[in-house]
């Protein structure tokens, strides 16, 4: 009840909503044999990839070889 002492506030109950959960059935999935395509070129990003590494290999090398001339 809303009193002076408490400010005139009263207490008010929530509502508690419950329910059974509901299990569904296990879906049959058949995997495919291959997987999407996905729009990536791989050959472009292998290429991109050698030619990075050819070129870290390179500058190591050069790299070594001026120091050993100094």
């Amino acid at each position: 009840m809303p009193t002076a002492a408490n400010s005139f506030c009263s207490n008010v109950l929530g509502e508690k909503l419950t329910h059974k959960p509901t299990v569904q059935g296990e879906k049959v999935v058949k995997t495919p044999n291959t997987l999407p395509f996905t729009g990536a070129n791989v050959t472009l990003l292998l290429l991109a990839a050698g030619a990075g590494l050819a070129a870290g290999s390179t500058l190591l090398v050069a790299g070594r070889r001026r120091r050993e001339l100094v």
